[in-house]
């Protein structure tokens, strides 16, 4: 939990876990935000009467919501890419995490042949020493 007695390894795999949980939650953040605008912009679009374009009072209308509904899409496929972005950070995030969990094993596997190694050098010296 805090950090003690845990390898570089090991550290660097718990930072990009916690990453990954981090960027997930905010993927998970903006696909719900992302609803919401899609809803809120198919509701709009149902609401919104057709009014006819020669009309003269509707005119300055269809202009204006036009330009409104135009930057609202816009706006809509910028956090698109975001959402992109977020999505690919939080797979290198993971695949790192991955990549660091695996490194961790390892090493530990190897402090513990080795530390199997040192025990089995001792208790042979020891035997050759009760031999004498």
């Amino acid at each position: 939990m805090f950090g003690f007695g845990k390898t570089e390894t090991e550290k660097k795999r718990d930072k990009y876990h916690d990453l990954y949980d981090d960027i997930k939650d905010a993927v998970k953040d903006h696909k719900e935000h992302m609803s919401e605008i899609d809803d809120i912009l198919s509701t709009y679009n149902k609401s919104v009467p057709d009014l006819p374009n020669n009309c003269t009072p509707s005119d300055p209308f269809i202009e204006k919501n036009t330009a409104v509904v135009d930057r609202l899409k816009k706006y809509i496929n910028k956090e698109k890419d975001k959402l992109s972005e977020l999505t690919k950070a939080r797979d290198k995030a993971y695949e790192k995490y991955q990549e660091y969990k695996a490194k961790a094993i390892k090493e530990e596997a190897e402090r513990e042949r080795k530390e199997k190694e040192k025990k089995e050098k001792e208790k042979k010296e020891r035997e050759a020493k009760n031999k004498k």
